[in-house]
């Protein structure tokens, strides 16, 4: 199942905060060789806040398997505090864009299950952004990968100039939310049905 984590609900799935943490430095620290800050197994950085929003695809087990972050861009948040020189127009800061960030999939799982995951975070957070009044997600990717998962679902993606992180050519990514989008890209990786559950009374009494 795919949920809306933050600090404020958390606790209704146990350990889910520092589990999605340990899921990140998994996938940045361990596979991707990132040079972020760690601690006992878990992944942060400056922008892992009360702020920030996580949608996180748990398996049978609640075990976290996808994670992605969502911060708004009225709060601190990495393309403005980090690479905002390398954005065509000034940083926004408006309660309608949020930074999409740090999304990453469990390698342990099939590539089948993998690809189910991916797209169940990315129509996740067009859901999300619809249900919210949401116009558009600021993400940083290679333009390849940014091709791959996102245009090639039918997302309307604008691309800034890319630059060079440790040797990888990334690109800053402006992602429109729109019901279209989110139409296009359930019928891309086969979903048809919403895909984010809600956090409740039913999760505390389970």
């Amino acid at each position: 199942m795919l949920c809306l984590v933050n600090w404020e609900n958390a606790h209704l799935l146990g350990d889910a905060l520092p589990a999605l943490h340990r899921l990140r430095h998994r996938v940045f620290v361990k596979r991707q060789g990132w040079n972020v800050p760690e601690y006992r197994g878990m992944e942060y950085d400056q922008f892992d806040t009360p702020a920030a929003d996580y949608l996180v695809w748990f398996d049978n087990n609640r075990i976290p398997r996808g994670v992605t972050r969502l911060i708004p861009t009225t709060r601190p948040y990495m393309i403005k505090e980090l690479w905002s020189a390398h954005l065509s127009t000034l940083p926004p800061s408006i309660d309608t864009i949020w930074e999409a960030s740090r999304i990453g999939v469990d390698r342990d799982l099939p590539p089948d299950m993998r690809r189910r995951v991916l797209g169940e975070l990315i129509c996740g957070c067009l859901e999300l952004g619809l249900k919210s009044g949401f116009k558009e997600y600021l993400c940083v990717m290679h333009p390849k990968i940014i091709q791959r998962l996102l245009i090639s679902a039918g997302l309307n993606v604008d691309m800034d100039e890319p630059w060079d992180i440790d040797g990888e050519q990334v690109v800053i990514g402006k992602i429109e939310i729109s019901r279209k989008a989110l139409l296009s890209a359930k019928e891309k990786y086969g979903i048809n049905k919403l895909v984010v559950e809600k956090l409740g009374s039913e999760l505390e009494a389970a």
